[in-house]
């Protein structure tokens, strides 16, 4: 196994368990038959952090095939795959009696959750610096029409998500980050090449 097989199956691994935390929280209402009591703003803040945590290992597929074994190269990925299991862990309650007030648990939680989130998200960011550096030296179209704006957007609704108050924000900014990620990963890498091939020679 190569040096990128070896980083991949460990990253996947803590990628992986994090997932199985939000299956498990879900199977919870399933088994307690309270399916019915997964409010809204549990539901959507459980799906963005499964589509973050796919998006995280389709782009550690897609771009770090030249990792190095080594605490220089591997901190940032590792601490942000820790990042998604911590918060994965806290997004449903523990605690069935918690689940006929999972909206007050949901309020409760909701700040530390989107701020390992965001933590994440600018670590996998610092990750693809060297990326972003070369889309700016090369003047790449899809450096500046698409990945810089994307970026600046995803991060204001990260801030948008903490700061919300009523239920209504919490849907709201939930429901855009789902929606950005959805965006720009349902056909990964589709936009920047497109741009890149039409206005690169310009």
């Amino acid at each position: 196994m190569d040096k990128f097989g070896l980083f991949f199956a460990f990253y996947s691994l803590i990628l992986g368990l994090s997932i199985t935390e939000i299956l498990s929280g879900l199977g919870q209402f399933v088994r307690s038959h309270s399916l019915n009591k997964l409010g809204a703003q549990t539901a959507l803040l459980a799906m963005f952090i499964f589509i973050a945590i796919t998006a995280t290992w389709i782009d550690a597929f897609t771009a770090l095939k030249t990792v190095e074994l080594d605490v220089e190269s591997l901190w940032a990925p590792i601490l942000a795959s820790t990042a998604f299991y911590l918060a994965a862990v806290i997004v449903f309650p523990s605690r069935s009696a918690d689940f006929e007030r999972l909206d007050d648990y949901y309020l409760e939680h909701k700040r530390l959750i989107i701020a390992l989130l965001f933590a994440a998200e600018m670590l996998v960011t610092f990750t693809f610096l060297p990326f972003m550096v070369e889309g700016y030296v090369k003047r790449q179209p899809s450096f500046f029409f698409f990945f810089l704006p994307f970026h600046v957007v995803l991060k204001g609704s990260y801030v948008g998500a903490f700061l919300a108050r009523s239920k209504k924000a919490n849907i709201a900014w939930l429901t855009v980050l789902i929606c950005l990620l959805l965006f720009n990963y349902w056909n990964n890498g589709a936009i920047p090449q497109y741009l890149d091939q039409t206005y690169g020679g310009r």
